[in-house]
């Protein structure tokens, strides 16, 4: 008895002392919540814009920053043409630019802020004046000439394509000057009976208008253009008329536009190409879509006829004024690589399944491909015993891209470095680093200057590396070079053959920039004692690398997000879950997001606002970004120029000439206490999301929406984490980093995969984890055993395994696994949520995604923890009313349209914390007349006005209150005849507000609100007898903008380093305090 009494008092104590424990850690965590703490709190983008700087300007800047909440700046040098307004200019590099860095990171570090620096003058992406020629970008180029073999031939090998550009001897204008060339290989094709030129074949040319011939147009020279102009009809042509009938089966086509990389949908089809017999009845063979490089070849229809005409659909101009560009026009007899230029890496287009490689039944076998280099000299001399035949001699070589680093100042401006080298990303980077050493004195490291960010990548596609050849046949098992003429568009071995060659060249390429970029300036910004910020794509596919592999080599996996409409944001959620996937794979704490990036010209230049940013913030921690690092806050070297400079058209202008600057720290806290509660404990999701090899996940965006079910989370994995970084614990997959998954998720844009991919497909599917998927339809690499693939795909969904599903079976994969829902609410509700769990409990982020308020129940996958409701805007806590059952929680959930709030479960019963009431609440005053307002001086509006009933600004017919932007004060007094009832509260309501109001009442500032409702409980102020409110409003500069532009106005109020985006007609926004304005009395 003894002993049972002595294990009891024993176990009581221990519970007591965990019970303490919780709730002393769940305090603390609460307090942090209340003031969040640094890593939480968001950084900023400060841009140094041409020169115009000042060490007044810094201090002001810096201070401003610390006071408003935010605890790191990314500092970049940019030029963007921005005027001059300063004395005089102090430019990159200069002694007066370094003094003036070291100021600044001193004041920076005395303060415990971070400081970032851009790995490159202006945002991307790794270049200066300090990269020689032999250490950038390259591209592979060729130039080919036809001989007739059975004898030696003895000549010039073709002229060598050298022009600095990014696309054979196309020439990037000025840089052209700027040259580096180096041959690579001699090679030679024996060609199939019957693939001839136009010329040989004798065509006659005929066109609409201009001055074309048949050698120009077929000369390989991409710069010898003309102009096609219409015929009086005002079409615009091009045909080839053959003696014969002449059979087709591919063309090439050089116009003089590009598709943009940004273009994540189909490609537009600028032309298309019609045939015929007689030259009078045409048909339609094909359209042609628009490429990604300035030569397009395609596959076409196989088609036979004595007549091929090329038809312009989207000319420029219109009329009799309309015409294009045309250097090349080849229709070829053989059958050439679909797509052959994307294909071959000088675009990186995410299509490329929506346009597959044509089967051919004319393929060059690989024994008539010879490798004929050491039979020329280094002057491009050929002396060589050519078997018989017709030969098709190629020179392959490279040289430069001549991309630069942009939009930096002109000195800090020069070649972009070979990402695909690293001994020449050691050599940039290493240099790079060495002059902020040098500047700062030495502040380098875990004090002063401490991260280093790569912007998403903007430097175009290299296609060649000096080490290539080795690096290629090292990772793919096999030479290079007797493929070469793959990658000009030549079908080797097969079509078959030939596609896998090229997945083999892209993904070479994409590994050696993620490895060869990122992981060597993640390896010396870790040298030099730097933490490394690093983005990707942000949008699209910008380059061959993944950007789950980038981001791997990130200590803060970063995406972005712009401000514009819902609709317009999906591209860049992909962007920011990648970026939350990688850190929750690799474990890493944070995910950043270069965040509410805005394009003036969309219309919102300076008008933005807490109110209207939250949908976006929400946004983005709703695809898992932990840290915010909002784009972008300008430096502002003098006072008297506002709101004053900018990133050229880009903003959201959050620097301290914002009108609502003095205010930024409601917004920041907000955004810290999210941050601090989303860096808790580890990420929950229940799905690995695998999108295959040769693509990234902004590039299957618009092809493939991620259609998991409601109320599951999921993390993307590529083919490195899938290969890699997973294994197999107690029938999940399990991460290296801590992460944890219950299916496998297979993409639907998966067509081709690799043994390695089925390999541990079949390890998963074995070990019973649920797969969901389609089979693969090819292999993606040539040097694989086809008979192994095709087992592997039978042993997984051909031989029984019940936890292989297919979207044939069911669209509701988990369901039919078993695998419960880790949050449910009704269908009904547009609701996003993140689920991160700690030792103390969890924690689910849940945001009202709707313009209309929500009511309603939500149920969590946990039981035997007390829910607790935290709002981030003023870090209010409460009880919530809720029930348990089977092992789930259910909640009753009250949420403001685009309200978030997090739902904390935790083993606590805090005694002393209130649960949420339903209150009756009644109107006991209206205050909307007779106001009394104070507007700041300077601005354009009276000192006083009175406003006998609340309008906005814009409905005055004062122009100077009608086009005011700024802080106005309004001011009311009031009598309250009853001394307030202890058994009510009060709230004041403000109806509507443009845009942020601070209410103080009888000199109790009560709060800053930000959002609709505008709404503050102010029952600890609010008192018998006469009450004096007063509530300051701020509205953003852009109505003050709109008035300096009126006609007849006579003084401006406003300065813009870029004053592009509004005139006299542009719309104005309400702007005051509207109303109506209540006092409301709730009871129990």
């Amino acid at each position: 008895m003894k002993l049972i009494k002595l294990n009891t008092v024993v176990a009581s104590a221990l519970l007591l002392l965990s019970s303490v424990d919780t709730h002393a850690q769940t305090d603390y965590i609460y307090k942090n919540f209340q003031n969040p703490p640094a890593e939480a709190r968001p950084q900023v983008w400060w841009h140094w814009m041409n020169g115009n700087v000042s060490k007044d300007g810094i201090r002001k800047d810096i201070l401003w920053m610390h006071n408003s909440g935010i605890t790191g700046f990314h500092v970049f040098d940019a030029g963007m043409g921005c005027p001059q307004i300063v004395p005089k200019l102090i430019t990159y590099l200069s002694p007066e630019w370094k003094d003036c860095l070291k100021y600044a990171v001193s004041l920076a570090d005395s303060l415990h802020m971070d400081v970032t620096i851009a790995a490159s003058p202006g945002w991307s992406c790794t270049g200066g004046p300090w990269v020689k020629p032999e250490d950038a970008m390259k591209k592979i180029t060729w130039h080919s000439m036809i001989i007739n073999g059975g004898r030696t031939f003895k000549g010039k090998l073709p002229e060598a394509f050298n022009a600095t550009g990014n696309f054979r001897d196309m020439d990037n204008g000025n840089l052209n000057t700027v040259k580096y060339y180096k041959d690579i290989a001699v090679i030679a094709v024996k060609l199939n009976s019957g693939d001839d030129s136009p010329e040989s074949l004798k065509a006659r040319l005929t066109c609409s208008g201009g001055n074309f011939t048949l050698e120009q147009l077929n000369d390989e020279k991409l710069k010898n253009g003309e102009k096609l102009t219409p015929d009086s009809e005002g079409k615009l042509w091009i045909e080839y008329t053959y003696p014969q009938p002449q059979t087709i089966r591919a063309l090439s086509i050089c116009d003089g536009s590009i598709r943009n990389n940004w273009d994540n949908g189909l490609a537009r089809s600028l032309f298309h190409l019609e045939c015929s017999d007689n030259g009078k009845d045409y048909k339609k063979i094909c359209d042609i879509p628009q490429g990604g490089a300035y030569q397009q070849t395609i596959s076409i229809p196989k088609t036979t006829a004595k007549h091929f005409r090329l038809v312009c659909d989207h000319p420029h101009g219109s009329g009799k004024d309309a015409f294009m560009h045309f250097s090349e026009f080849s229709l070829h007899p053989s059958s050439r690589v679909n797509f052959a230029e994307e294909r071959a890496g000088f675009s990186s287009y995410s299509r490329l399944n929506s346009y597959p490689m044509v089967k051919s039944d004319d393929a060059i076998p690989i024994e008539n491909v010879i490798d004929i280099s050491n039979y020329a000299d280094s002057e491009g001399n050929l002396n060589w015993k050519a078997p018989a035949g017709k030969w098709q001699i190629y020179r392959f070589g490279y040289s430069l891209t001549g991309k630069v680093n942009h939009p930096a100042s002109p000195q800090g401006t020069g070649l972009e470095v070979d990402k695909l080298d690293k001994a020449a990303v050691n050599r940039y980077l290493t240099h790079y680093l060495d002059i902020y050493r040098d500047a700062t004195g030495g502040m380098l490291g875990k004090r002063g200057i401490n991260g280093l960010l790569i912007d998403s990548y903007e430097a175009g596609n290299a296609t060649w590396t000096i080490n290539m050849p080795r690096e290629f046949s090292s990772r793919r098992g096999y030479e290079l070079y007797k493929w070469l003429p793959v990658i000009a568009g030549r079908i080797i071995g097969s079509s078959d053959e030939s596609e896998r060659f090229l997945c083999d060249w892209r993904k070479t390429i994409g590994e050696l920039i993620a490895e060869n970029l990122y992981g060597e300036s993640e390896r010396i910004a870790h040298e030099n004692g730097m933490q490394t910020y690093f983005e990707s794509n942000e949008n699209s596919r910008q380059y061959l690398a993944d950007g789950m592999s980038v981001k791997s080599h990130a200590d803060i996996p970063m995406g972005a997000m712009w401000a514009r409409q819902e609709k317009d944001r999906l591209m860049y959620a992909f962007d920011l879950k990648e970026s939350s996937s990688a850190a929750h794979v690799y474990g890493r704490r944070f995910t950043a997001g270069e965040s509410m990036t805005v394009d003036g010209h969309e219309g919102m230049a300076y008008s933005f606002h807490p109110g209207n940013l939250k949908k976006v913030a929400d946004h983005e921690m709703s695809c898992g970004l932990n840290r915010f690092v909002i784009h972008e806050s300008a430096h502002q070297p003098v006072d008297d120029k506002r709101p004053g400079l900018s990133l050229g058209q880009y903003g959201q202008w959050f620097n301290r000439h914002e009108t609502w600057a003095k205010r930024a720290k409601t917004w920041t806290d907000y955004l810290g206490r999210s941050c601090y509660m989303l860096q808790l404990g580890k990420n929950v999701a229940q799905i690995a999301y695998y999108y295959g090899t040769d693509n990234s996940v902004t590039g299957i965006c618009g092809v493939d929406k991620v259609s998991v079910p409601r109320g599951y989370g999921y993390d993307f994995i590529g083919p490195d984490e899938l290969l890699k970084e997973t294994d197999i614990k107690n029938k999940e997959l399990v991460t290296r980093g801590g992460a944890s998954y219950k299916m496998l998720w297979i993409s639907p844009v998966v067509v081709k995969m690799s043994v390695s991919e089925l390999r541990k497909i079949a390890a998963i599917a074995k070990a019973g984890i649920p797969v969901y998927g389609e089979k693969p339809l090819a292999n993606n690499e040539l040097k694989q055993n086809n008979d192994e693939w095709q087992n592997l795909v039978n042993e997984i969904w051909n031989s029984g395994l019940s936890n292989v599903i297919t979207p044939l079976q069911t669209n509701n994969p988990l369901e039919t696994a078993g695998i419960a829902k880790d949050i449910d609410f009704p269908e009904d509700c547009k609701i996003n949520y993140i689920h991160r769990t700690t030792p103390e409990g969890d924690v689910y982020w849940i945001s009202n995604a709707s313009d209309k308020a929500i009511d309603t129940k939500v149920s969590v996958k946990a039981q035997g923890l007390e829910p607790q409701i935290w709002h981030p805007e003023d870090a209010r806590r409460e009880k919530v009313a809720y029930n348990t059952d089977m092992g789930r929680t259910t909640v009753n959930l009250k949420l403001n349209p685009h309200d978030a709030v997090f739902l904390v479960m935790v083993n606590d019963e805090d005694i002393f914390l209130k649960a949420t009431e339903d209150l009756l609440g009644k109107d006991v005053m209206n205050l909307d007349d007779n106001w009394t307002v104070n507007f700041e001086e300077e601005l354009g509006a009276p000192a006083e006005a009175i406003f006998p009933r609340l309008i906005s600004y814009t409905e005055s017919e004062d122009a100077g209150i009608k086009y005011f932007s700024g802080t106005a004060v309004y001011c009311k007094k009031f009598k309250m005849k009853a001394k307030p009832s202890k058994k009510a509260s009060y709230k004041l309501n403000l109806g509507k507000v443009g845009n942020m109001a601070t209410v103080v009442l009888n000199g109790d500032t009560i709060a800053t609100l930000w959002h609709e409702p505008y709404e503050v409980d102010i029952t600890r102020a609010l008192h018998k007898g006469v009450n004096t409110l007063n509530v300051e409003v701020i509205n953003p500069w852009r109505n003050r903008i709109i008035g300096d532009r009126q006609p007849g106005v006579k003084k401006r109020y406003t300065y813009l380093g870029y004053d592009n985006f509004f005139d006299s007609k542009s719309e104005l926004m309400p702007a005051g305090l509207m109303g109506p304005v209540r006092i409301i009395e709730e009871t129990r």
